[in-house]
């Protein structure tokens, strides 16, 4: 193969033609040649041309231009061989698209007013092409719609209608969970919300969960788009009324009441598609009614919290991540009891793991770690953390690992001031609907923040999961590897709604 390349052909000037003045009132001629990819001196590249007159279109189309046209034209400049060439860019803009209208059909309990809101588009502005895409995509991330339809359509010359076509998702929810394990028995849990209530997107939920040793109430409230931004406002409130089992020397297991109001306010911030910041304050006040006086702490905090959360939607999720950090802390001067700071985070990781038998393999694990340190007294038993059961290590008593406390003949659970708590689930998925799962969990609680993962307790166990009309069905059956006498049982089976992480 024989080439022969020629002189090489170089850009001597670059022009922008029909741009600024009258022509385009909305755009002048320096908000356009910033776009070009070509300058004087460059090679000539037939590519970079096309670009950059298909970027000038673009930014006249997002300042209401919408068909505005770019012809490229060289010309020599020192006769026809020269091989230095000046490149014009003749803009045609076209006229000038106004928003007239905005029309919204199709809604049925959002109000028209919260919608029009939300799109953000003012009549009497040039209607950029943009526009139009920002408008649905705000419109989308209300939650409120499962459809969305949108055209252009000419009233009259240079002035345009745009219409909104609405399906709207069903505004009120009702949904539940049950679970099982061989020494707590049953418990369920019931969610019943309005997610449109007034029209205007906010949330109203409440939840009760009963159980033999728990039944709570609690309330929310979202605002969303709260201080007229992409953020939301979220109010919480619950009551809760739990027996602790202790263990008494001279009378057995003895039960220990305990009632807790907690209130919370904090704002989400969403950053990214997957990330949320979330700042909050919270209140707590339990009262603990030990066998010969009642303790009661009050416990205000604020907290910073940060969220990453990429996992797929299935039932059993097999690809994706989610993290999360939560910083909060208290001090004397919030009128409450306890001076402390407390981090938790975990991390939990999903991913395919090949095949065995031609069935799907996924690897899912998560890792939980905490860390609290009291000011100028002891870290008390609302800001220290527990581990073991179903949620923490399988095969464990319900929050019986780490220390035990003596209150005379009383005696419980310590909790700790760290806390590091790993599982793993191989995941084989036989069927569509069915899997069988390896589990194997470790973790424990600490006294001391130095002795973080020096002597964890595991377990290992079995477990299936059925994806049914009425939600992932979870059976698991773990043995505790590390069994303490009079503690623990040889086995525990747990069977429940959802997964545990």
């Amino acid at each position: 193969v024989e080439l022969e390349p020629g002189p090489r052909q170089t850009i001597a000037d670059v022009l922008v033609e029909g741009v600024g003045g009258e022509r385009t009132p909305q755009v002048e001629e320096d908000e356009v040649t910033k776009r070009l990819e070509v300058a004087p001196g460059d090679p000539l590249r037939k590519r970079r041309l096309s670009r950059s007159a298909l970027a000038i279109e673009r930014e006249l189309a997002s300042r209401g231009y919408l068909d505005a046209r770019v012809r490229t034209v060289l010309e020599a400049v020192d006769g026809d061989d020269s091989y230095q060439k000046r490149v014009r860019f003749v803009v045609e803009p076209g006229t000038l698209s106004r928003l007239a209208e905005v029309e919204f059909q199709g809604l049925r309990s959002t109000r028209e007013r919260f919608a029009r809101r939300v799109a953000g588009l003012e009549t009497g502005q040039p209607l950029a092409r943009d526009d139009l895409a920002r408008a649905r995509t705000a419109l989308w991330k209300t939650g409120l719609f499962s459809g969305i339809g949108a055209e252009t359509i000419e009233s009259e010359p240079e002035l345009e209608r745009v219409v909104f076509d609405l399906e709207e998702r069903d505004r009120y929810s009702l949904t539940y969970g049950i679970r099982w394990d061989s020494e707590d028995g049953a418990g369920a849990v019931f969610d019943a919300a309005d997610d449109n209530f007034l029209g205007r997107g906010w949330t109203l939920g409440l939840r009760a969960l009963t159980s033999n040793d728990e039944d709570s109430l609690r309330w929310l409230t979202r605002v969303p788009r709260a201080f007229g931004g992409p953020g939301s406002l979220e109010l919480f409130a619950a009551a809760r009324e739990l027996t602790e089992i202790s263990s008494d020397r001279i009378f057995g297991e003895v039960e220990v009441p305990v009632e807790v109001l907690e209130g919370t306010l904090q704002y989400s911030h969403p950053v990214t598609q997957h990330t949320t910041f979330r700042v909050y304050g919270r209140h707590t006040d339990t009262e603990r009614k030990l066998p010969f006086f009642t303790l009661r702490i009050k416990n205000p905090q604020l907290g910073l919290q940060y969220v990453y959360d990429s996992r797929s939607p299935e039932p059993l999720t097999e690809r994706g991540m989610f993290s999360s950090i939560d910083l909060s802390g208290s001090r004397e001067f919030l009128g409450g009891d306890l001076s402390y700071v407390r981090m938790y985070s975990q991390l939990s990781l999903f991913r395919p793991a090949g095949r065995l038998f031609g069935s799907r393999l996924s690897w899912a694990q998560a890792y939980r770690i905490g860390l609290a340190e009291a000011f100028d007294q002891v870290l008390t038993r609302e800001v220290r953390f527990f581990a073991g059961g179903e949620y923490s290590v399988r095969g464990y008593d319900f929050e019986s690992l780490g220390e035990q406390e003596q209150f005379g003949s009383l005696v419980q659970p310590v909790g700790g001031s760290a806390l590091l708590i790993i599982t793993e689930e191989l995941r084989w998925r036989l069927f569509d609907d069915f899997t069988l799962v390896l589990v194997a969990d470790a973790g424990n609680v600490w006294q001391e923040l130095g002795d973080l993962g020096s002597d964890l307790c595991p377990s290992a166990g079995l477990g299936v999961r059925a994806v049914t009309p009425g939600g992932l069905l979870r059976l698991d059956i773990a043995h505790a590897l590390k069994r303490r006498l009079g503690i623990d049982p040889e086995f525990k089976i747990y069977f429940g709604l959802g997964t545990t992480f």
